[in-house]
């Protein structure tokens, strides 16, 4: 959407701009714990590691044309028989494109897993005949495990060399000093005597219960044995944390409280 305002793109926007994702495996979709601030077990595009054979993605817009594919190829090749070609414009179908307005181009992006063909085109976008777009796609023995609609806004997922944004340096330097200077200003008061320590343990707790709910309502479901151990193994460790971080600045925030009545 920053590429379209800076360029003046305007109409529809719905292929490039909304996209439904649905993902499938022959295995249970166990989502794994991923560390950060919302640390949830989610299934997502990388999570678990799309390395199962028979594992798929599949990306449409609002309209139900195709967006990106991938799918994982078999391990183990099942005959010797000579793999017959790839129907290529059942994706351009799929994806609502015209293939004959598309020229063949050499391919550049790599598909997430192996495959025996790949090819590319480029051409005018369908709803915007000034941008120029590029299809990207593969095949495993003649069936397509790889598809991707490719803009001039679109950049690698994967790139290791992408260094971390300003914002998010930013966010955490002030997260980090936030979080110090709470804990020595709520100790100082504590000191003082004018903490609350009931206070804050009611408010450490209720911290903990609006963890909890987050952790039940949020996270994916599969019917595995290891799955209990998941949910408390991976809960206790983000909430324990913030339940106790709740418990040590509330003295900070009662300090305010206090001084107000004081001085108002």
């Amino acid at each position: 959407m920053q590429w379209a305002r800076g360029h003046a793109l305007e109409g529809d926007l719905e292929r490039d701009a909304v996209a439904f994702v649905y993902r499938q495996s022959p295995f249970p979709l166990e989502p794994r714990l991923v560390p950060g601030p919302d640390a949830t077990p989610a299934v997502g595009s990388a999570n678990p590691a799309p390395i199962e054979p028979g594992m798929a993605e599949v990306w449409i817009d609002p309209q139900g044309r195709l967006v990106r594919l991938s799918i994982v190829p078999p391990e183990v090749e099942s005959g010797d028989a000579s793999a017959p070609e790839t129907d290529w414009a059942s994706l351009f179908r799929s994806a609502g494109l015209d293939m004959s307005r598309f020229s063949a181009a050499s391919p550049r992006w790599s598909p997430r897993g192996y495959a025996t063909a790949r090819a590319a085109w480029v051409g005018p976008h369908p709803e915007h005949p000034g941008v120029t777009m590029r299809v990207e796609a593969a095949s495993y023995r003649g069936r397509p495990t790889e598809f991707q609609w490719i803009g001039p806004w679109t950049s690698p997922p994967r790139n290791p060399g992408q260094a971390p944004s300003a914002g998010a340096i930013v966010f955490e330097g002030l997260l980090l000093v936030l979080l110090i200077g709470g804990v020595i200003v709520a100790r100082q008061n504590l000191r003082a005597g004018r903490g609350d320590r009931r206070g804050a343990m009611r408010f450490a707790v209720a911290v903990f219960v609006v963890e909890l709910a987050t952790w039940v309502l949020g996270s994916h479901y599969v019917a595995a044995p290891e799955e209990g151990w998941l949910l408390i193994n991976g809960f206790m460790k983000p909430s324990s944390p913030r339940g106790r971080s709740g418990w040590e600045m509330f003295p900070e925030m009662n300090s305010v409280n206090v001084s107000r009545r004081v001085r108002p």
